[in-house]
């Protein structure tokens, strides 16, 4: 599970797909939606300090569930 920080989660950042970069897409799994109570098409606030953006919610690629990545 996806570590919480009463805000949110923490999830390691992986290379974004061919076709995501400036896309503003956040591909999450299953678990982590759950955690955030988000869904598909939902818009979401990432941070690292001390920098913050924002992107929409699209559904891991299949070899990317239950690995904590975004």
């Amino acid at each position: 599970m996806a570590y919480s920080t009463g805000e949110g989660i923490v999830l390691r950042v992986a290379e974004a797909n061919a076709t995501d970069p400036g896309m503003s897409r956040v591909r999450l799994d299953e678990e982590s939606r759950i955690a955030l109570g988000v869904e598909i098409g939902d818009v979401v606030e990432i941070e690292k300090n001390p920098k913050k953006t924002v992107g929409r919610v699209f559904r891991a690629r299949p070899e990317d569930e239950n690995k904590q990545i975004v």
